[in-house]
Order: C-alpha cells, then sequence, then structure tokens
C-alpha cells in the first residue's frame, strides 16, 4: 500500500478548494486520510471524480445577462467560441465605471432572483449615465434619458 505523494495532496485540497464538492465526499476523504488509508491509487481516482466536479467559478452561457450581486453590478457575456465570462462594473483610478474581470465575485449567487430587468437598467443608465449592458458612456440625449444604448437594449 503505497500513501498518496505530497503532490497529490496538494492538488487534491485544491481542486476541493475550487471546485463545488459535496461536504460528505470531502468528509469521507478526510476520514480515509486520518486512518492511513489515502493511497496513491485512491488519490488518483479521487483526482477523476473531482475534475467532475463544476467549478466553483464558472458560468454557462445560459447564465447570459445582467445581475445585481453584493451591491456590484455583474454581467455575464459569451464570447464567439460560446464559452460564458464574469465581467464587474466599477470605478477605475480615473473614477471612470466600466466593466473589468480582475474584480471577483461569488458567482454562485448568479441566479435568477439577482437578475436585473431592463427598468433596473435603465435607472441605473440614468444616474451614472453608462449603459450597464456594454459599459459605454451615454453620450446621445436620447440614450441617457433610456438610460440604455439603443443596439443594447435589445439584449436585455
Amino acid at each position: 500500500m503505497t500513501k498518496a505523494t505530497k503532490r497529490q495532496l496538494a492538488l487534491v485540497n485544491t481542486m476541493v478548494s475550487e471546485r463545488d464538492v459535496p461536504e460528505d465526499f470531502v468528509e469521507h476523504m478526510r476520514e480515509l486520510y486520518r486512518r492511513g488509508l489515502f493511497t496513491k491509487d485512491l488519490a488518483s481516482s479521487f483526482l477523476t471524480m473531482l475534475d467532475k466536479c463544476n467549478d466553483k467559478n464558472s458560468v454557462t452561457a445560459d447564465q447570459r445577462g445582467l445581475y445585481k450581486i453584493d451591491n456590484r453590478l455583474v454581467r455575464v457575456a459569451v464570447d464567439r467560441k460560446g464559452k460564458a465570462h464574469v465581467r464587474v462594473m466599477h470605478r477605475n483610478s480615473n473614477g471612470e465605471l466600466h466593466y473589468s474581470s480582475n474584480v471577483k465575485i461569488d458567482v454562485r449567487k448568479i441566479n435568477d432572483s439577482t437578475k436585473i430587468d431592463l427598468d433596473m437598467a435603465q435607472k441605473f443608465g440614468r444616474k451614472y449615465g453608462v449603459c450597464c449592458v456594454c459599459g459605454r458612456t451615454l453620450t446621445d440625449a436620447h440614450s441617457r434619458a433610456a438610460g440604455i444604448g439603443p443596439k443594447c437594449i435589445d439584449k436585455l
């Protein structure tokens, strides 16, 4: 019986922290480790199972839209390859609002209850002068009054 390597143990710990793993599964792993039964083969099997668990920080294309999470405006956009990306609206060093992928949020809070409707998006745009769909400054008088850009209104 060959014990799991330090590298395997480190990888298991990393994956458990990054993935949405059932608590009973994690407790079972810990119990085997405490008993000295966490072998190389078992670690490999657990790593294979952990690889199938959802990443805590991932979103899917069907979550595309705008959300209000922890008093932050969050946009889930989908690129040309179909991969979903999370962007958070924040102020840069010049005080301008824009979307950034460098601001972290708990993506598990992205759900129907935190989704923003057209009315909320327009209120945001009127208040800050920024289209919350694309993040651009609303320069046109009609867009500022509407609180959203002309191309973006159809996206909500």
